[in-house]
């Protein structure tokens, strides 16, 4: 989970930049803006699972999952 973390948030930092410069027309704007929004929700999702994996253990949360 840290490395799909790790990966959401390097995505985030590179497209980010694009959305500040105009670099695009507005669809591709509109698309780009979007997928960072979807990122950050699923990056955010993912720190809290792994803040809850920090608080009752690996194996407790494998067992909650199932």
């Amino acid at each position: 989970m840290q490395a799909e973390a790790d990966i959401s948030q390097k995505g985030i930092a590179a497209l980010t930049p694009l959305l500040d410069h105009q670099l695009l027309d507005i669809t591709s704007y509109d698309l780009v803006k979007a997928y960072i929004e979807d990122e950050v929700e699923d990056l955010n999702w993912t720190q809290s699972q792994l803040e809850l994996i920090t608080l009752i253990g690996q194996q407790n949360y494998l067992a909650k999952m199932l």
